[in-house]
């Protein structure tokens, strides 16, 4: 363009033509769309560390509650009378309330990846073990291993559940005086570091309200029978038997969507308090081999 004349010549203005502004608009469009992604998943790995110390936590504090319960794991859903106002029909205490005085926080229960909807803590269909827990609605994201279906166990016993999986068995019992769940011994685990003790736990299917929990209260506490289809990892659909994505025999959860976990997997924490990352084809293989109290010497299979 022309500009004004000083000393007899003529001065060009420069500037931004629509070409160029389009080529920087398009190079700004690419350079966000590679880096978002990376953002995403930078912010995601910090949150699975973060979830992945509070599993570390929870797992010393259980430790330190083993140690003083003459090395015996907690009973899942142990029925004790409820405090603050709770539940009367329903008195089951889940593990975030038995090992508090070890933990001193109930924080560390959530996971900051923990979006999973669910129905609000005023909710009258829930129960609480300790009613001040729901004015507070802390979300829990982890769920305490109980027994689950096998193929090595099932085909003998009607599809019950494994009594050599779990920290403890389960019971339905709501109430202090009916038999209540045992927590099993230290001894029992012949590999505890290679042995799943708690697992994330934010699934939800098939219209089950009860499928997603607080802290306080005993809903989605525990993981017993074919529970094993909410861990995250899992690709929901129908699969062989002998296919490592696939559920325990006679679990028919396969379409429903599990938890979504981190990066393909979940955080563990395993029966020695440490805590680990895992796919949920590792969880799975050898017939539920990370479930087991007492490692099969062969391969089960599937």
């Amino acid at each position: 363009m022309q500009g004004q004349r000083k000393n007899g010549s003529v001065n060009s203005l420069s500037g931004f033509t629509l070409i160029e502004l389009l080529v920087v608009i398009a190079i700004i469009a690419i350079l966000a769309a590679i880096l978002f992604p990376v953002f995403a998943q930078a912010r995601d790995k910090a949150r699975q560390s973060s979830c992945l110390s509070n599993i570390k936590q929870i797992g010393i504090g259980m430790m330190m509650y083993v140690q003083d319960a003459d090395e015996t794991y907690p009973g899942a859903l142990q029925a004790e009378p409820t405090i603050n106002g709770g539940s009367t029909a329903d008195q089951r205490k889940p593990l975030d309330m038995q090992i508090l005085p070890y933990t001193k926080n109930d924080q560390i229960w959530s996971c900051p990846s923990d979006a999973a909807e669910r129905v609000p803590p005023t909710d009258g269909r829930l129960q609480w073990w300790d009613n001040n827990y729901k004015a507070k609605g802390i979300v829990r994201s982890y769920g305490y291993m109980s027994e689950v279906i096998t193929a090595q166990y099932s085909p003998a016993n009607g599809g019950q559940r494994d009594p050599n999986t779990g920290l403890s068995n389960y019971t339905g019992g709501r109430q202090p005086t009916d038999t209540p769940p045992n927590g099993k011994s230290l001894a029992q685990v012949d590999q505890p570091s290679s042995t799943i003790a708690l697992a994330e736990l934010w699934a939800i299917g098939d219209g089950d309200w009860a499928a997603l929990g607080y802290v306080g209260g005993p809903h989605a506490s525990t993981i017993a029978g074919c529970d094993v289809w909410k861990l995250a990892g899992r690709i929901p659909g129908p699969t062989p038997a002998t296919d490592a994505n696939s559920l325990p025999p006679g679990c028919g959860q396969a379409n429903l969507k599990p938890t979504v976990g981190h990066g393909g997997g979940s955080n563990y924490m395993m029966a020695d308090g440490s805590a680990k990352w895992r796919t949920y084809k590792q969880v799975r293989q050898n017939d539920m081999y990370l479930f087991k109290l007492q490692k099969p010497a062969t391969a089960v299979t599937p």
